[in-house]
């Protein structure tokens, strides 16, 4: 099963970006700009979601609550 995860852009390269955990993510779909620092929604290596701090905040304990930790 894959899903989405909520992750700060740490630097930009072109159309890419490369985030907290390493992985360079796709921008193609976000409309509105991405600077370094925002959270974006990842799902593998596609950008689908630009989010406030609150919102990824929210969405990383909701997952860590599922998963009790074991991510």
């Amino acid at each position: 099963m894959c899903f989405t995860v909520p992750l700060q852009v740490k630097k930009l390269i072109k159309n890419t970006a490369v985030m907290e955990d390493g992985r360079t993510v796709k921008l193609g779909l976000l409309e509105s700009r991405v600077m370094v620092n925002d959270w974006l929604l990842v799902k593998l290596d596609l950008a689908v979601e630009k989010l406030t701090k609150s919102e990824a905040l929210e969405v990383r304990n909701a997952i860590k609550e599922a998963t009790h930790g074991q991510i």
